[in-house]
C-alpha cells in the first residue's frame, strides 16, 4: 500500500542507518521506561508497550547491507554537509507500507520533509572552577584488532576524534571509561591530547593494569590545575566481596586537591556490568532492569559502605562518583546511591528526561556525576554533552563494514567518538570578592547625634550572584552607640573618640564565604 505520514514524526533510533538505511520514527521521543518510573511497576510497564507501539521503520527501499550511497531521508545523499540527528523531525514520509524482518516499514519512493530541530552545540557551560568529567572512549585500544580499532588508520580516526573532544570539553579530571586494560594506553592517549593542546597540559594516575577485564578505568588531569592528594584506591572483591569484579570493573578513586585553593574532591570512576551480558545466578528479572541487576546492585552497596571509610584518606563525603553504572536512574543501583546520601546530578540539573545514551530508539543516562553530601553545596553546574547519543554510527571511526565513500564520510571531530555521552560537572571553591566603602568613613562634627552611615557593597563571583549582608557590628568608646538599618547602613552615635566597626560578609551560590571590616571613626 502507498502511503504518506504527512505529521511531523521524530526520528528516535538510527542504529540501523549504516548498515540497512533505516531509521525508526514515533510521535516524540521515547524515554527508558525505568528512567522515569520504578522497575515493574505499572507506570513502566505500560510506558514500554506505549513506545513499542508509537514507532515506525523509514526503510531505504534497498535490500543490501551497507548501502552506497547513504540515503538521508530527505532523499539525498547523506553526507557531513547533509545530516540528521536524533531528534530531529521527518513529515511526509511516503512510500510503499510492507511487512518484513518482523517490522511494519515505509519504502520511500520519494524524499521526506526533514527539520533540523537538534542542533549539534558547543561543550555546555557548567560554571565553577574545578570540573570533573566522565568520557566513555568506546574500547580505546593499543593492541591493534583487538577491541578496538583494527587497522592503524582506524586508530588514527577514533584517537582524533576523543582527543577532539576532550580537548574541547576542558576538565580538570577526566574519568576515563572503556580503555584498554594492558597499563599503557592511558599514557598513549594523554600523548595525543599533549601534542594537541601543549606538553604536559594533562597527565595520568599511573595505575598499571587494574583489575582482569580487558578493560578498564583511568584518570586522567590537569596538573596546573589540580594535583592527586596521596595515592588512589582501587574497590574490588578483595576489598569487599559484593563487588563481583569477575563482573564490574574496579571502582578506581583518586582524591585531588585543587591548586588554587587546596579543596580537595575525591573522583571515582566506575563500570558495572551490563545489561545485556549474560548472569545465570542472576538473569533478567522482567522488570525492565535487564541482567545482573542484582550484581550491579550489591556492587553499588559495596561502593556506599567502601567510600564511607575514606579509601584515600580524605575526607569521606567529598566524593564525586562518575562513570557508566550501566543502571538507568530509577534502578536499584542507583537508588541504593541516592538513598545514602548522594546526589543524582543530572537528574537534579536537566530533569527526568536527561540522557547520555540511546537504546533500542529510547533514552535515558548510564552514565553519572553523583555528589557526596560534603560536596553538594559547591556544584555550580552538571550536563551531558549530546555528541554521541544523537548520532549515526556511520560518522564513527570504524572501517571494516563500510563502503569506501562511508568511510570517507569522516570527520576528527567530537562527533560520535563513542557510544555515550560525556558528563560534565562544575565545582566552585573560590570566595567571592568582597569591596566596601563607607559614606563617610569618618563622622565630623562629633556633636553626640546620631548619624547615618551607608555603604557602597561591590560583590562579584564567576558562579553567580552574591549575597552580601552585615554579620556584626560593634562599638568603642565613651558612650558609643551603632545601630544596623539595614545591610548597607548603620546609625552611629557621634561621639568623641568613639570607634565603629562592621562586618560584612558575602557568601555565593556555592557557599563560599568572604568578609571584610570596615571602621569609622569619629573626628576630627
Amino acid at each position: 500500500m502507498r502511503v504518506t505520514l504527512p505529521q511531523e514524526l521524530t526520528i528516535i533510533e538510527y542504529f540501523n542507518f549504516d548498515r540497512f538505511g533505516e531509521i525508526v520514527l514515533g510521535t516524540e521521543r521515547q524515554m527508558q521506561p525505568t528512567a522515569v518510573y520504578a522497575p515493574g511497576s505499572t507506570e513502566a510497564v505500560r510506558l514500554a508497550a506505549d513506545n513499542a507501539a508509537n514507532r515506525i521503520t523509514l526503510d531505504d527501499g534497498r535490500g543490501v547491507q551497507n548501502p552506497d550511497p547513504a540515503i538521508h531521508p530527505n532523499g539525498d545523499e547523506f553526507t557531513l554537509d547533509n545530516l540528521f540527528r536524533g531528534g530531529d523531525l521527518v513529515s511526509n514520509a511516503t512510500g510503499i507500507l510492507d511487512w518484513r524482518f518482523g517490522l511494519w516499514r515505509v519504502q520511500p519512493t520519494q524524499g521526506a520533509d526533514v527539520t533540523s530541530v537538534n542542533p549539534r552545540t558547543a561543550a555546555p557551560e557548567v560554571g565553577g572552577d574545578f570540573t570533573v568529567a566522565s568520557f566513555n572512549v568506546l574500547n580505546y585500544f593499543t593492541t591493534l584488532g583487538s577491541r578496538g580499532a583494527a587497522t592503524p588508520e582506524e586508530f588514527e580516526r577514533q584517537e582524533s576524534k576523543i582527543v577532539s573532544a576532550i580537548t574541547e570539553i576542558d576538565a580538570d579530571v577526566f574519568g576515563l571509561i572503556e580503555i584498554e586494560n594492558n597499563g599503557t594506553a592511558v599514557d598513549t592517549l594523554v600523548a595525543a591530547i599533549n601534542d594537541a593542546l601543549g606538553a604536559e597540559t594533562y597527565a595520568a594516575i599511573d595505575t598499571g593494569v587494574v583489575g582482569t577485564d580487558e578493560i578498564t578505568t583511568a584518570l586522567i588531569y590537569k596538573p596546573a590545575a589540580v594535583m592527586p592528594a596521596g595515592g588512589y584506591a582501587v574497590l574490588d572483591e578483595t576489598i569487599d566481596p559484593r563487588f563481583d569484579t569477575n563482573r564490574n570493573r574496579p571502582a578506581l578513586a583518586q582524591t585531588f586537591a585543587d591548586v588554587e585553593t587546596g579543596e580537595e574532591v575525591t573522583v571515582v570512576v566506575n563500570h558495572l556490568k551490563s545489561k545485556g551480558s549474560a548472569c545465570a545466578e542472576d538473569p533478567d528479572a522482567g522488570d525492565g532492569q535487564g541482567n545482573c541487576n542484582g550484581v550491579r546492585t550489591a556492587a553499588a552497596e559495596a561502593l556506599v559502605d567502601w567510600l564511607a571509610t575514606g579509601p584515600t584518606g580524605a575526607e569521606p563525603g567529598r566524593d564525586v562518583i562518575i562513570g557508566d553504572l550501566n543502571a538507568y536512574d530509577k534502578e536499584d543501583p542507583i537508588q541504593v546511591l541516592t538513598a545514602a546520601g548522594f546526589t543524582d546530578l543530572l537528574l537534579e540539573e536537566q530533569g527526568e528526561n536527561a540522557y547520555s545514551y540511546v537504546f533500542d530508539g529510547q533514552l535515558g543516562y548510564l552514565d553519572y556525576g553523583l555528589v557526596g553530601s560534603g560536596l553538594a553545596a559547591n556544584v555550580t553546574g552538571a550536563a551531558t554533552w549530546a555528541v554521541n547519543a544523537d548520532e549515526p554510527d556511520l560518522l564513527d571511526y570504524l572501517m571494516g563494514f563500510k563502503q569506501d565513500a562511508q568511510d570517507a564520510i569522516f570527520a576528527p571531530d567530537p562527533y560520535r567518538s563513542s557510544d555515550h555521552d560525556p558528563v560534565i560537572i562544575g565545582f566552585d571553591f573560590i570566595a567571592p570578592e568582597l569591596s566596601v566603602t563607607p559614606d563617610p568613613e569618618v563622622v565630623f562634627p562629633p556633636n553626640a547625634k546620631w548619624r547615618s552611615v551607608t555603604f557602597d557593597i561591590d560583590a562579584t563571583d564567576a558562579s553567580g550572584e552574591v549575597e552580601v549582608s552585615i554579620v556584626d557590628a560593634t562599638a568603642t568608646g565613651h558612650k558609643a552607640q551603632v545601630e544596623i538599618v539595614s545591610d548597607t547602613e548603620v546609625r552611629v552615635l557621634a561621639r568623641v573618640g568613639a570607634v565603629y566597626t562592621v562586618v560584612f560578609e558575602a557568601v555565593d551560590p556555592s557557599g563560599n564565604t568572604t568578609t571584610q571590616e570596615v571602621v569609622i571613626t569619629v573626628g576630627p
